[in-house]
């Protein structure tokens, strides 16, 4: 058991250690994004795609369970009699199943369950059963007249609505419908008719790229928007508390020169949705029109069959980065490197300067659903753990049930983890903002805690340097200033003995 949890722990935390250590968290999310696109494409425009939502249409509305291979090729009409036909084949061992748990030969009559049998049978085919009738068709007598009322009950049960399901242009309608609720991203049937399952998938796939763009450039003015000119503040009253000059400051800041053209006259008097307009322009102005993909093209063609950089192959990349995106980078820190932790060293000096706040959602988002997503399944394997051993009595091995079926729920769990960053990220303004001003806050306060670090330890210092001062002051002997009095002198306090007979004895007060 343990070394299952192990394989599964090593996994989860090697993937957390990358991220805490500069893992670019884009490029993971990206390769989400990937995947869940292709997996939609081959699932929705399969072939099997649409008898697979009939059969599961029908068995909802006719409680029987159906495969989608039955249902494939077939027409709508083909298809109803198949599923009607299936079902009241199945109405006999429903019938006797309920028969034997309520109306069992071998118990006293008296102890038969003539209302939960009703119940049972009414449920499940929408018929109005009393105990009352029943009593009075007689335990005999039941199973005929069941028969006969279930079948009625099934063939009335309408399938036509089932016709979408088995049309061509369903699984399409179901892929746009996805890319809509996954993405907000809306397709035409017509742009994606025709086109193979590969054009259908790279094509989606720039769709999302360029959301993903537009996100990276609206996000920022977004945050700062909730930051400096908030609509509500979370306090008592929830009223308004705009700082325009704050939001100046880090408009100018934010985005260097493209800002130089605003004024601060500007942001006292205009509007919060004409400054938002104005800095939404800005930031689009701001972010290079070179898509940041390009970097993986150009590590490939600099390093390609290379097991690292060589002087010369970084020195090439940098150059590169400063003629496409203006960003300084030391050949000397890229030499030596793997092909990979070149392109994580590119990605993140991209990252840094013109997507900070992505930055940190997608690192916060990732760490947050990861945690998250980890601890349910801990208790998901605990449980597992506790009652798999019972699977010995179907001859069974209980640790190799727990291999399998534990694995199983995790890569469960790790496709609910792509599933929920990716939701996050393209809804960012509503779910991610207050983990990004908690990272925003968590910053501001290791700022803080660092100066007042710096404060006390400069006062420490100083304190230690005056003590240290004091100490190393070479300490003057104590001197008598006042003349010796001899043995046989008067003593000096006037009492006109001799000292060694007075104050030269100590015990004598003067």
């Amino acid at each position: 058991y343990d070394e299952v949890m192990d394989t599964q722990r090593k996994r989860v935390y090697g993937k957390r250690q990358q991220i805490l250590h500069d893992r670019n968290c884009k490029i993971e999310i990206i390769e989400m994004i990937n995947a869940q696109v292709l997996g939609a494409v081959e699932r929705f425009l399969s072939d099997d795609y649409g008898a697979e939502s009939f059969a599961e249409f029908a068995a909802n509305r006719l409680s029987v369970e159906f495969d989608g291979g039955d249902f494939t090729g077939l027409s709508l009409e083909d298809a109803i009699s198949l599923a009607r036909e299936r079902a009241i084949k199945n109405i006999p061992s429903i019938i006797q199943e309920g028969m034997d748990e309520n109306l069992a030969e071998d118990e006293d009559p008296k102890d038969w369950k003539w209302q939960e049998m009703a119940r049972v049978m009414s449920g499940r085919y929408g018929l109005k059963l009393t105990e009352k009738q029943l009593k009075q068709m007689g335990r005999d007598n039941l199973p005929g007249f069941l028969q006969e009322e279930a079948t009625k009950a099934v063939m009335e049960i309408d399938l036509n609505e089932g016709r979408k399901f088995l049309e061509r242009e369903w699984g399409l309608e179901s892929l746009i419908d996805w890319m809509r609720q996954k993405f907000q991203i809306t397709l035409p049937a017509e742009e994606l008719r025709g086109l193979t399952d590969s054009a259908v998938n790279d094509l989606i796939s720039s769709r999302v790229r360029e959301m993903y763009r537009q996100k990276e450039v609206t996000f920022p003015v977004e945050v700062a928007m909730a930051t400096h000119m908030a609509e509500k503040t979370a306090g008592p009253g929830g009223q308004q508390k705009y700082d325009r000059e704050g939001l100046y400051r880090w408009a100018r800041s934010r985005f260097g020169t493209h800002a130089e053209h605003l004024q601060e006259q500007d942001f006292r008097t205009e509007s919060r949705s004409r400054l938002k307009e104005v800095l939404l322009e800005i930031s689009k102005s701001a972010y290079p029109t070179i898509e940041q993909t390009a970097i993986d093209a150009q590590v490939d063609s600099a390093l390609s069959g290379a097991a690292e950089a060589e002087v010369e192959d970084a020195k090439e990349l940098c150059d590169w980065m400063k003629a496409s995106y203006q960003i300084e980078l030391d050949p000397t820190k890229v030499a030596g490197l793997t092909p990979d932790a070149v392109r994580q060293t590119l990605w993140n000096a991209f990252d840094q300067k013109y997507r900070p706040e992505m930055r940190s959602m997608e690192r916060s988002v990732l760490l947050g659903h990861l945690d998250s997503s980890w601890k349910k399944h801990l208790l998901t394997m605990d449980h597992l753990r506790s009652v798999v051993g019972l699977r010995s009595f179907a001859q069974e091995d209980p640790k190799t049930v727990y291999k399998k079926e534990g694995m199983k729920e995790f890569d469960t769990m790790w496709e609910n983890l792509q599933d929920r960053v990716t939701d996050s990220v393209f809804r960012m303004e509503d779910a991610g903002q207050e983990a990004f001003q908690e990272a925003l806050w968590a910053g501001q306060k290791a700022q803080h805690e660092q100066a007042q670090s710096y404060v006390e330890t400069a006062t420490k210092n100083e304190s230690e340097a005056a003590t240290n001062a004091a100490s190393e002051k070479k300490k003057e002997p104590i001197r008598n200033r006042i003349e010796k009095v001899g043995r046989n002198d008067p003593c000096p306090c006037g009492s006109g003995k001799k000292y060694k007979n007075c104050h030269m004895n100590v015990n004598q007060p003067i």
